[in-house]
């Protein structure tokens, strides 16, 4: 019979403390670390500046001190910014490529706005994206061939905008439950 041997414990606790040391100073612990987050902060703070954030609707906490996920719109977990959700919020302006550095997001919602200028090519960085909402601003141009880059992606919003061209055939590679594209020209 197995009891429980207060010294076994103490090894087991002191091969998981001895494991976590090694992994976070290998630099495999990535999440939550002060350079990650300031990465993340100029990513958001790009978006603010080239979608007059000054002129949004609610832009609580923006540009601010604050932890991140005090801005409005933001939602951080385990130490990353995981999703924008900025629908109908007034953004006018372009997205900026540095959206493209938010590596973690997980959802981009920025429907009914008035976003004008092409979708960012980086956006196809974004690899653990699963739902992107552009739908209903004044986007243009074509569909980036990097979005077949979004393995995770599940949703795609791409209606009511003035995108022109083919869809990419890298698009099919997607496994899409949600493709929305009507309203547009191309």
């Amino acid at each position: 019979a197995t009891s429980a041997n207060p010294l076994r414990r103490l090894e087991v606790r002191t091969v998981l403390a001895v494991l976590l040391a090694w992994f976070g100073a290998a630099g495999l612990i990535v999440e939550g670390r002060p350079q990650d987050l300031e990465s993340d902060k100029q990513a958001l703070i790009a978006l603010y500046n080239a979608t007059d954030g000054p002129n949004w609707n609610v832009n609580h906490g923006w540009l601010s001190d604050d932890p991140l996920d005090t801005w409005f719109g933001v939602i951080v977990s385990e130490g990353r910014v995981r999703q924008l959700v900025l629908n109908g919020n007034g953004l006018t302006g372009s997205i900026p490529a540095e959206l493209g550095n938010l590596t973690y997001l997980a959802s981009v919602t920025l429907p009914d706005n008035r976003l004008t200028g092409p979708i960012p090519p980086e956006m196809g960085n974004l690899s653990s994206l699963k739902r992107l909402s552009l739908a209903n601003n004044r986007l243009m141009g074509s569909i980036p061939e990097e979005m077949g880059n979004l393995s995770s992606l599940r949703w795609l919003e791409l209606a009511g905008n003035q995108l022109t061209g083919p869809i990419p055939q890298s698009l099919t590679n997607l496994r899409l439950a949600h493709f929305y594209f009507h309203g547009n020209p191309g």
